[in-house]
């Protein structure tokens, strides 16, 4: 199932200050006054109780210097209007970290509370991978809240204790490729461009 938060982000981590939403905290809530724990079981204690699969999130727009998203989309079956809400809180400069199962594994969806799939052709629609005329629907679906955020940083994470760990690094990115249940997770980093700078690079992007 991959990583926890606490495994990214000790439980009492600061975040250098920033305002931060810690989406489908689950048990994993980080204890800063600056982080708001959201989640939509009471038994995790939230500071926030909401249910992701509801929409709008409750908080006004670039609320957030960092949204961070541990293994949460998999779980929602309308993870891309929770990820454009993501992107709507977000302040302009801000990230946005999202973890989710590693392709072609067995945890995808063989947990019977995983309900979406998420790989890196799933954030088409960000700013800068985005194939506008790879066919109609890519056209006419291309300019989406999600616009405004550019994926900076994908992470691969292969399973623990694999004897991939010994191989080079050429040879685990072919086994991650090619080999099924060699990833237990991928990260994907995004930043919100700054005020005026996503349509600029959209309009360079069309051309």
């Amino acid at each position: 199932m991959g990583t926890t938060a606490h495994q990214k982000y000790p439980k009492n981590y600061t975040f250098d200050g920033k305002k931060v939403l810690n989406i489908g905290c689950g048990f994993t809530k980080f204890t800063a006054k600056n982080v708001t724990n959201l989640d939509k079981y009471e038994c995790c204690d939230p500071d926030i109780l909401f249910d992701l699969e509801d929409s709008p999130l409750p908080f006004k727009d670039e609320t957030f210097d960092y949204v961070f998203a541990n293994h949460v989309f998999e779980h929602l079956h309308n993870w891309w209007q929770c990820f454009e809400e993501c992107s709507r809180v977000l302040k302009p400069g801000g990230k946005l970290d999202v973890y989710v199962p590693g392709s072609g594994s067995d945890s995808e969806l063989g947990y019977r509370d995983h309900v979406s799939i998420i790989n890196l052709c799933s954030f088409y629609g960000v700013t800068g991978y985005r194939p506008i005329k790879c066919n109609a629907w890519t056209y006419e679906n291309a300019e989406t809240p999600a616009s405004d955020l550019k994926l900076i940083q994908y992470k691969q994470y292969l399973i623990e204790g694999s004897f991939i760990k010994l191989l080079p690094q050429s040879a685990k990115n072919w086994c991650a490729l090619h080999l099924r249940n060699m990833l237990d997770e991928e990260g994907y980093i995004f930043i919100k461009y700054r005020n005026g700078e996503s349509k600029n690079a959209k309009r360079k992007h069309s051309n």
